[in-house]
């Protein structure tokens, strides 16, 4: 007994599908099925349904928000983000008990200098982009119908250096633990284009099933994809490899 109650009473004439109040446990509550041929029925039925659809993502789905020093903690039902405060990313994502990061998440803004960058390189080290070091400055949460939403306003400077970028970077937690990550950066127009600009995420050695948005299903250097398309692509891990 899940001790959940209902707001209303849904009945046609004699016909009542809920007792107002009655306490429904849970498969009771997800097996409700209403059939008729009556419009009006079938309205009162529909009317119901998303009751019981409210009630169920009221009780079943809702994340709870937890916050412990430097650390926040976002769980459900079958999963758990754990978000470091400080570097303003989660550090911990742990899936029906397994946590699914080998190392904790990190931005990422250098990749080293290839031949095609030998014009840039010097000015990428002078911006101190090979040694960018994040600062939060605050944080925000807030829930809403998309889910639970954790934000983050930051910036990536060089020691000794100005902030070369600042960012806002937004993770958002669906019902059933999707996550959604948008990050939206503003550069200093005196340091250079950046190398790179995104999020490391370190994934334990057996996940090898990559599926991706971008230009495949071959190299898509910028001088090579001729050959290439954008596309949606699934491969393994192994096929990504390309030797120079």
């Amino acid at each position: 007994d899940l001790g959940g109650v209902l707001p209303h009473t849904v009945q046609h004439k004699a016909d009542m599908f809920a007792v107002q109040f009655h306490k429904l446990g849970f498969y009771q509550l997800c097996r409700i099925v209403v059939t008729s041929n009556s419009d009006r029925l079938s309205g009162a039925a529909y009317r119901f349904k998303d009751q019981v659809n409210d009630f169920v993502n009221a009780v079943f789905l809702k994340a709870e928000v937890l916050q412990e020093g430097r650390k926040l903690y976002v769980c459900g039902r079958d999963y758990s983000y754990r978000f470091d405060l400080w570097h303003g990313v989660p550090d911990e994502i742990v899936v029906k008990g397994r946590n699914i990061l080998s190392e904790p998440m990190r931005y990422n803004f250098w990749r080293a200098p290839a031949d095609n960058d030998r014009k840039i390189a010097a000015q990428w080290y002078a911006a101190g982009y090979d040694r960018l070091k994040i600062r939060v400055y605050n944080h925000e949460i807030f829930t809403d119908q998309e889910g639970t939403h954790v934000g983050f306003h930051f910036g990536a400077a060089g020691v000794f250096l100005q902030n070369a970028l600042k960012v806002q970077a937004e993770y958002t937690i669906g019902d059933g633990g999707t996550l959604r990550i948008q990050m939206r950066g503003c550069r200093d127009l005196q340091f250079p284009y950046l190398p790179r600009f995104g999020i490391r995420v370190t994934l334990p050695e057996e996940f090898e099933q990559v599926s991706y948005i971008g230009y495949g299903p071959y190299e898509s250097y910028v001088d090579k994809h001729r050959a290439s398309w954008f596309g949606y692509f699934h491969a393994l891990v192994d096929d990504l490899h390309v030797d120079y």
